[in-house]
């Protein structure tokens, strides 16, 4: 019996041991995913519903497909879907699981797969690229961002909403197509849209520069505690000094380049945006890759989805009617429906109750 009781003791001792014995830093904690769904549902909402306001409502004539508001209207339509299962998770107060230590495996798999997808295409198989036209074009990009989506580390559904985010943002500036205005409110150093180098300055550079500021030992910890093998050095103080060093001119840096750009002020707005934005995604582990996708993408995406629907004259069948771009927009498909399907067995079995 005292044995029984023991053993007993122990067993509530395990379940009763603290956090430290179970290390999880407090950016993995329920209260921040639930946080983070918040707080990007919120920023996905009001870009959605501020899009659907000011999209452009006059549309081209039949030659022309559809008019410079069809692309944006349907971002944010999606958008809003994704907005609303993000609040809906928060509201049931079921986080998603935490973010996966990953081995140095799955790193080296995931930069092989960036390197197909946007070097390989490029190289080996740039003969067949020149046979494409818009729906195989079309169904190309949408396979690189199905497989990026995949890809997610964390949260899939805050992934495609940072995707789609991009994808709207791609879109402010004069339309290629029709030289309609869009989103730019009058600002004139917004008619030529936001560039991408910026994005990618601003999310990347000067977001890791703002979170190096403040505490250059919790932006290795940002990285190394991704990787279960890597762990994050002590960090001495000159060390730490030198790196606050490095990261103040990084940021004097990418304002600079981002004004050689247009020689425009807009670009440093942007480009520290983008740094807020950056810093907000390393804390609520937002995708900030696929953020830049979706800007790099956005505007090719665009011009060959509308030319596809002109050359189809608005039948949407015809997407899956080419031999080439059908087969690729499947391929997208299937790699969305399997990450769905994926990431709901894996949160059930997370959130399934102890027998």
């Amino acid at each position: 019996m005292s044995n029984s009781g023991a053993d007993s003791n122990l067993d509530f001792t395990k379940r009763a041991a603290p956090p430290s014995k179970n290390p999880r830093t407090w950016l993995e904690t329920d209260a921040i995913g639930r946080v983070s769904d918040v707080a990007l549902g919120v920023i996905l909402l009001v870009v959605g519903g501020f899009a659907l306001w000011l999209a452009p409502v006059r549309s081209a004539d039949g030659s022309m497909g559809p008019g410079p508001g069809f692309f944006p209207a349907l971002v944010a339509g999606l958008l809003c879907v994704v907005t609303v299962v993000l609040l809906a998770r928060a509201a049931r107060r079921r986080s998603p699981p935490p973010i996966r230590p990953s081995r140095a495996l799955y790193v080296a798999f995931v930069a092989a797969a960036l390197v197909v997808l946007f070097f390989a295409p490029r190289t080996w198989v740039l003969p067949l690229l020149l046979r494409f036209g818009p729906p195989e074009f079309m169904a190309l990009l949408a396979l690189e961002l199905a497989v990026a989506l995949a890809l997610a580390h964390s949260s899939r559904t805050r992934a495609a909403g940072m995707a789609l985010l991009g994808l709207l943002l791609s879109t402010v500036g004069m339309d290629s197509i029709t030289g309609v205005l869009r989103f730019t409110l009058g600002v004139e150093g917004l008619l030529h849209g936001i560039d991408t180098e910026v994005v990618l300055i601003g999310a990347f550079v000067v977001g890791d520069a703002f979170v190096c500021l403040v505490s250059p030992p919790s932006l290795l910890r940002s990285y190394t505690r991704l990787i279960m093998t890597w762990r994050a050095p002590r960090l001495p103080r000159p060390a730490a000094l030198v790196m606050r060093f490095a990261a103040t001119l990084a940021i004097a840096g990418a304002c600079y380049y981002a004004y050689a750009l247009m020689r425009s002020y807009v670009e440093i707005a942007w480009v520290l945006v983008f740094g807020v934005l950056g810093v907000a995604a390393k804390i609520f582990g937002w995708n900030r890759f696929l953020l830049y996708m979706g800007v790099a993408f956005g505007d090719r995406l665009e011009q060959h989805l509308r030319q596809t629907l002109l050359i189809a004259q608005g039948d949407v069948s015809v997407l899956l009617q080419q031999p080439i771009g059908g087969a690729l927009l499947l391929a997208a498909m299937a790699i969305l429906a399997g990450a769905v399907v994926f990431s709901l067995r894996r949160y059930a079995r997370g959130r399934a109750p102890a027998i």
